[in-house]
């Protein structure tokens, strides 16, 4: 029965499906916003989405996720351009997509 139970474990774990997501220490400093563009002299670092197994389970969680991928590709600043419900079968999850952007560094004296 153990051993069913590690396996089963390792399975969940490896498909995504545990708790929901924490914020990194680099997501904590990810700033965002919605239906509106990043503030002008932001420098554009990429699209970031969720994989195939990295979708959230609440909408909460999906904006986590986003900060944080936000935080590993070197960005400060999200622009989130959708989060949304997915029904599939018996199950439902969240997907989300956004624009990483890293805000401009301080000019001496300011």
């Amino acid at each position: 029965m153990k051993a069913k139970m590690q396996i089963l474990c390792f399975v969940v774990a490896v498909l995504g499906f545990t708790a929901c997501a924490t914020l990194t220490p680099g997501g904590q400093n990810v700033t965002y916003v919605t239906k509106q563009e990043a503030p002008t002299g932001y420098t554009f670092l990429g699209e970031v989405s969720l994989g195939m197994l990295e979708y959230g389970q609440s909408y909460k969680d999906t904006l986590i996720r986003l900060r944080n991928k936000t935080a590993e590709m070197g960005g400060d600043f999200l622009v989130v351009d959708s989060i949304e419900s997915v029904q599939s079968g018996n199950s439902s999850y969240f997907e989300g997509s956004g624009r990483a952007y890293k805000k401009p560094e301080p000019k001496p004296g300011n």
